[in-house]
């Protein structure tokens, strides 16, 4: 636990130091701390490689330690450029800093702990696999920069996914981790910072930018982590690493735009560059991110200026007009988008088909999954009286972003058409817009709760005794609610953690992953395996010292493997099956878990269903279920 919290301040103490150095706003500095933190290490990662300094995890500390330096730095340049009178730094606002995120780690106390300890029931062990989706593409995309200390976006994952962009900030910074955490226990501390301790931390200070009083802070989190969509189903099921980590920073970032723009001195431009700065970091932390932020801003900006042109349309005509122009230029980035040929692609990845009722329900209700749809109907009434108390407050902005986050949750469930190029940063995956939306929604229920609890408070102001049992009632009853919820997200997580409840086959059990790390270690050394990814082979290079060729599950990539996906029972038939094999160098081994159905993979891996083991393969280990063969046909 200690190094989860050890890299939760790696992931906000860089990014915020950078920004102290320019506003001494503690909720700008603590909101836009991860933000910064990612795009920075977006930045660094693109650069290295063409300097030639791999992304190790020395140099990725040197380089957040070089960002951790910037505001005393800053600071100490100030005051010795003030004089002699005045050599000693002020550091008054360090303190406003530290105050408010203890205030805001207090806050999320109660739901760190909760969610920290679901994980821990569910996981059982810290070095557990995550093993579902797109866990095995993450798990050895860090592998392989902590092999070649390429951490760029444009390259890092070139041999796992034959060289298609993908966004490595998240796999980057997990690979910060010492060298002696290996790679599956790194992984997970990644994913419990991110979701179970960032989350609620940036959920709190949200709501502290917002005014909202301390036990409002405390809810926001739990209401925030109530539903399945965020973060159990986003991060410990379908493990959406890289879109969690962007999902994640939108509370920060949000918190960070609305510190900035309260107060006497905020400035249009400071909020302008926050907003360009978030949609850069939520871009480089996965593309659907920002493409999300991006929406969200350009219809609260094109909003805020219709708005101004309303009222100044009497006074200055001219002003007005200006105004309204502002607001077309601001809507045409979104309208831009159904004209990219590439988000429309994006957008058109299958999915199992789904109607506009379903959407609707999903949108209004969180609608879960092999749950009845009014499951969350408590956190849904609540956000409503938020949004409605709001509204009435005069403050119409984060309602806005909770209406466009269900309207393109709304979008999915529509035929395919050229507005669906707006929810293609995320392939048109509804699972990735309802954890956004769950979020907001989350903040907007626990301002509901106030606005239950200040007229009862009201009510029994002359009757000092009902005072506190009318207060905590409500308050503690929704706490229980929505932290009863809470746990029972617990299946989703057992669901990707536990080999005997998965939803298809274990790519490893818990004895063949043991034997692999300890007995067998030494077999992998120098080795590279063949074998059907979801067999095990897949992760023999995140659990020991070898490689493999087949690294990713659902999908072949590159000559040599889908040559041998579909060629290598002919290995005694066919030379240039031998001739691949002999060109990937390694002592070849063939990976096979016999308990593993052929129907799973016979479709994308013809060439690994019924092969002839009597001749040209030796057996040299049992690993639980598993088998591995070294392949003597190619001597």
């Amino acid at each position: 636990m200690a190094t989860c919290v050890a890299f939760l301040v790696l992931l906000v103490l860089p990014g915020a130091s950078v920004v102290a150095a320019f506003t001494s706003r503690s909720g700008v500095v603590l909101g836009a701390g991860p933000v910064v933190t990612v795009l920075l290490t977006a930045v660094v990662t693109l650069v290295m490689p063409l300097l030639g300094v791999p992304w190790t995890s020395v140099t990725g500390a040197a380089v957040l330690a070089c960002a951790c330096a910037v505001y005393p730095v800053r600071r100490l340049l100030a005051a010795r450029r003030s004089g002699p009178r005045h050599r000693a730094p002020s550091w008054a606002g360090v303190q406003d800093v530290a105050r408010t995120a203890l205030v805001c780690l207090a806050a999320a106390l109660p739901a760190m702990v909760l969610q920290v300890g679901v994980l821990a029931r569910s996981m059982r062990r810290p070095y557990a696999i995550l093993q579902n989706h797109d866990a095995m593409f993450h798990l050895n995309l860090i592998e392989e920069i902590r092999r070649t200390g390429d951490a760029s976006t444009i390259s890092a994952a070139t041999s796992l996914n034959g060289g298609r962009f993908y966004s490595a900030t998240f796999h980057a910074l997990t690979a910060i981790l010492p060298d002696a955490i290996s790679t599956p226990l790194a992984f997970n501390i990644a994913l419990v910072t991110i979701g179970a301790l960032l989350l609620p931390f940036l959920t709190a200070l949200l709501l502290h930018e917002l005014g909202q009083p301390w036990w409002v802070r405390v809810l926001g989190p739990l209401a925030a982590m109530t539903t399945m969509w965020a973060p159990a189903l986003l991060l410990y099921f379908h493990s959406h690493a890289a879109a969690g980590l962007s999902i994640v920073l939108v509370p920060g970032a949000l918190a960070a735009l609305a510190a900035a723009g309260q107060g006497p001195g905020s400035r249009r431009g400071v909020v302008a560059f926050l907003a360009v700065l978030s949609v850069a970091s939520l871009t480089a932390a996965h593309p659907g991110g920002g493409q999300w932020m991006l929406i969200v801003l350009c219809v609260l900006g094109a909003l805020e200026a219709l708005r101004s042109a309303v009222s100044q349309r009497s006074r200055s005509p001219r002003r007005a007009a200006r105004a309204v122009a502002a607001a077309a230029l601001l809507l045409v980035p979104v309208l831009l988008m159904p004209l990219v040929p590439l988000l429309r692609d994006m957008a058109a990845f299958p999915r199992a088909p789904t109607t506009l009722g379903h959407g609707l329900a999903q949108a209004l209700l969180l609608a879960p999954i092999e749950a009845v749809p009014t499951t969350y109907l408590l956190l849904v009434v609540l956000a409503g009286l938020g949004i409605a108390s709001m509204l009435r407050a005069g403050a119409w902005r984060l309602p806005l972003v909770w209406l466009v986050s269900a309207l393109l949750v709304v979008l999915i469930s529509l035929p395919t058409g050229p507005w669906s190029a707006l929810v293609g940063g995320f392939w048109g995956d509804d699972s990735r817009y309802l954890a956004l939306e769950s979020i907001v929604v989350g903040v907007l229920a626990a301002i509901g709760c106030r606005a239950v609890v200040d007229p009862v408070l009201r009510w029994v102001r002359d009757r000092p005794r009902r005072r506190l049992p009318a207060a905590v009632a409500p308050v503690l009853l929704v706490g229980l609610v929505l932290g009863g919820l809470l746990v029972g997200n617990e299946r989703w997580i057992t669901r990707g953690y536990q080999d005997s409840a998965l939803v298809h086959p274990a790519w490893v059990s818990d004895a063949e992953m043991d034997l692999i790390v300890s007995d067998s270690a030494d077999l992998f050394d120098g080795a590279v395996v063949y074998g059907v990814p979801s067999s095990g082979a897949g992760l023999v290079p995140v659990l020991s010292e070898g490689s493999s060729l087949f690294r990713l599950e659902g999908g072949v990539t590159g000559g040599a493997e889908r040559y041998l996906a579909s060629a290598f029972s002919s290995i005694l038939s066919d030379p240039e099956v031998c001739r691949v094999i002999r060109g990937e160098g390694g002592t070849p081994l063939y990976y096979e878990d016999e308990s593993l159905p052929q129907a799973d993979f016979e479709a994308r891996y013809p060439g690994f269903t019924e092969v002839d083991t009597s001749e040209g393969f030796e057996l040299v280990a049992v690993l639980d279920t598993a088998v591995i063969w070294r392949i003597t046909a190619c001597e």
